[in-house]
């Protein structure tokens, strides 16, 4: 039924929702990091703080000292693998942006749909990655789970239990214990690793707290760290997500401290979580090594010719920290075509004691 008014269709928006995922940028991604094999394995050699032992006499003998040692650990990989489906006869409906009295150009519909999924899907597992990322740093482990409430990968790297603790007193009750409490980490981090705790990572509410109390504030100001804007020179982790709030004196130590409170979608719940859980405290030496490693997803079948150019390339990028295969196929009446994203990434807190995590109780 046609009408007497006129109208004017305008470009589309196509809301995105910004990816920057400030925990990935803490674990690197050298060339050796992206392998072929089933299993990841890496030794550990770990070295101490012995001093030589002084000799009265020169024609003494040399002292032994025994051969290095090293641990070794591997494990298989978690793997993601998610699809999405295109039906030709739904590149006839009206599409986003366009009038309904457009003739449908099936090619290009379909085009634009698939590379609008595969984005879609490379977000999903990013931010799968980061959750990776933010379970190391806050308990040592990693406990991935389905839409169900279901651990569908497990496993526990054995750091040291003291190395994750909870404040005694809440960072936003009366008398905390915040400088303290820090300095308590840092204090694991050096006795176990010979490394300086130089980071402090917070989520938004124990920041807060943080701010909140005049002790904490009075140490603050006294060492005149430079706030937001003021303190950007000093940011490495810039346009990751995190919020840099400059740096800080506690004890033997200087910090820079950053807040991150970029979120995801609980696939089993719905609501909105955290990568970083509320009532955290990240301690961490900079320096300790932390790595993000990528699988191949090997596949017999070459992708069919018709589905190639619905495809994006393989996407590898060490600087991203991600190494992704796609994928397609048609139904055997050619009218449909089904693609997707396989990744297997897996994060290593390679120096497992060169981080501790506060919960602040707030």
């Amino acid at each position: 039924m046609t009408t007497p008014a006129t109208k004017k269709m305008i470009r589309a928006y196509y809301e995105q929702r910004p990816l920057k995922m400030f925990l990935q940028s803490l674990f690197q991604s050298p060339p050796e990091n992206f392998h072929k094999s089933e299993k990841v394995e890496w030794e550990v050699e770990r070295d101490g703080e012995e001093v030589a032992v002084a000799i009265k006499d020169y024609s003494t003998g040399y002292r032994n000292n025994t051969a290095d040692e090293y641990t070794a650990k591997e494990l298989v990989p978690p793997a993601y693998k998610e699809s999405f489906r295109l039906h030709v006869y739904d590149q006839m409906k009206k599409q986003s942006g366009k009038v309904d009295t457009d003739d449908p150009d099936f090619q290009a519909a379909a085009t634009a749909k698939s590379f609008k999924n595969y984005r879609r899907i490379e977000k999903k597992i990013r931010r799968a990655i980061e959750l990776q990322c933010g379970q190391i740093l806050t308990t040592g482990q990693l406990d991935l789970k389905d839409e169900n409430g279901n651990t569908i990968y497990a496993i526990d790297f054995k750091p040291k239990a003291a190395h994750f603790f909870s404040a005694g007193t809440a960072w936003n009750a009366a008398s905390p214990t915040i400088e303290a409490n820090i300095m308590t980490a840092a204090q694991l981090v050096r006795n176990n690793t010979g490394l300086d705790a130089d980071e402090i990572i917070m989520d938004e509410n124990s920041w807060v707290a943080a701010k909140n109390n005049a002790d904490f504030m009075k140490i603050f100001d006294y060492r005149r760290a430079d706030f937001g804007s003021l303190g950007e020179n000093g940011n490495k982790y810039a346009n990751t997500g995190a919020t840099y709030h400059g740096r800080i004196q506690i004890g033997a130590y200087w910090y820079s401290i950053y807040t991150y409170d970029k979120t995801y979608t609980d696939p089993e719940t719905g609501n909105t979580s955290r990568f970083l859980p509320s009532a955290k405290c990240v301690v961490r030496a900079s320096e300790g090594r932390l790595d993000l490693t990528f699988g191949y997803v090997p596949n017999f079948r070459p992708i069919a010719s018709q589905a190639l150019r619905f495809l994006p390339g393989r996407m590898s990028s060490r600087a991203q920290g991600m190494d992704m295969f796609p994928n397609a196929w048609l139904s055997l009446d050619g009218e449909a075509m089904f693609a997707g994203l396989a990744s297997r990434p897996c994060a290593i807190p390679t120096a497992i004691d060169s981080f501790a995590c506060i919960s602040t109780g707030v």
